[in-house]
């Protein structure tokens, strides 16, 4: 048994693999164990794993046939044997007194989950930025409506100009016991926001759930994720979402409370849907192919009548102005300011490419 486990799972991530090990190693609470999961990488993240494992007894090394990061953060909580569970991105790193301060903290509170701020790092350029608007929350029974929305969608008390929602795994600090005692795992079956739906079974039966403005997580931004690659059949995904989502509602009963964040996400969703499945290069289909199969989609449960003026409030800027064209049933108004919003991230990434690129005279 150990204070704290720290989850980290490895898929082509080799180049920033080391970084995030010894920031691990360098904590200052020493009674940890880091616990390293091999998702069938094909690159040398195993291989720089298994040095550092040699070196250190607090690494745990496991290796798994590619089976996704569901399947990889399963097996390493399965595996583990802290007190407290902490999921760590292998492209992030932690500060230095991350582990302690969150241990300290939550043992201090007697809370089931501690949530953190972060920093976001691009191209050397570091930015504070927060989950939530406030610098301290106490989620209970009383509010904890709150932070289910927040999961989901952007709510009142989000932090909308955040790069990540408060529905990702990271930047948190979760009591194993209590994990184990209300069967919370993530599902291998989804491709997208499975980290959300866990945390919303996860929230949602706690006493208590702290947020503390400290920053301690190192998140990496990249251009080229997951979530910004074409891909052919995210409608699919997006339904499996939606589904997870409402069997999540409807078995405790708080379709009134959230059913227009319900409808919020799937018009987020669908708007995914034409961003990343019909407007990237990789969708060769034409024009016309593409908005039959959107209207197809769009009329279609569990989409269908969940566009609406309504939840205006629960989206962000670019999506507010697309729901509109939506609701008045404009679709191919919609799919053209996508392919617009596409096209000028496109010619700013290029820009700055260049402006990296320029050569001084």
């Amino acid at each position: 048994m150990c204070k704290v486990s720290i989850i980290v799972p490895m898929y082509n991530i080799d180049t920033y693999i080391e970084q995030c090990i010894l920031s691990c190693l360098n904590q200052t609470l020493k009674d940890i164990e880091i616990i390293l999961v091999n998702d069938g990488s094909p690159d040398s993240c195993f291989q720089i794993a298994k040095n550092y494992a040699q070196k250190d007894s607090r690494i745990v090394l496991l290796n798994q046939p590619n089976s996704g990061v569901s399947v990889a953060r399963n097996y390493g909580l399965e595996k583990s044997h802290g007190e407290w569970i902490l999921f760590l991105d292998g492209d992030d790193w932690l500060d230095k007194k991350a582990v302690e301060t969150m241990y300290y903290f939550a043992v201090d509170k007697k809370c089931d989950i501690l949530i953190t701020s972060f920093y976001d790092e691009f191209k050397g350029k570091r930015i504070q930025d927060r989950f939530f608007n406030e610098n301290y929350i106490e989620f209970n029974k009383n509010n904890k409506l709150d932070l289910m929305k927040s999961s989901i969608v952007c709510s009142k008390i989000s932090n909308k100009k955040a790069k990540a929602n408060v529905g990702v795994p990271w930047a948190k600090l979760y009591n194993k016991k209590y994990l184990i005692e209300n069967k919370c795992t993530f599902q291998p079956g989804l491709k997208r926001m499975q980290d959300m739906i866990f945390n919303l079974w996860a929230f949602y039966p706690s006493n208590l759930v702290l947020y503390v403005d400290i920053p301690l997580y190192h998140y990496r931004l990249q251009h080229e994720s997951a979530t910004n690659k074409y891909t052919f059949d995210f409608d699919i995904t997006a339904k499996k979402i939606l589904n997870e989502i409402q069997i999540f509602i409807c078995k405790n009963k708080l379709w009134n409370e959230l059913h227009l964040v319900y409808s919020a996400k799937a018009v987020s969703l669908f708007i995914e849907i034409i961003r990343l499945q019909y407007v990237p290069k990789g969708a060769k289909k034409q024009l016309i192919c593409k908005l039959n199969e959107l209207t197809s989609t769009y009329k279609m449960l569990p989409f269908k009548n969940n566009f609406c003026f309504h939840i205006m409030p629960l989206l962000n800027k670019k999506e507010k102005i697309i729901n509109i064209f939506l609701t008045m049933h404009l679709l191919p108004v919609a799919y053209f300011l996508c392919y617009l919003a596409s096209k000028k991230k496109e010619f700013i990434l290029y820009t700055r490419k260049g402006k990296n690129n320029a050569k001084k005279i």
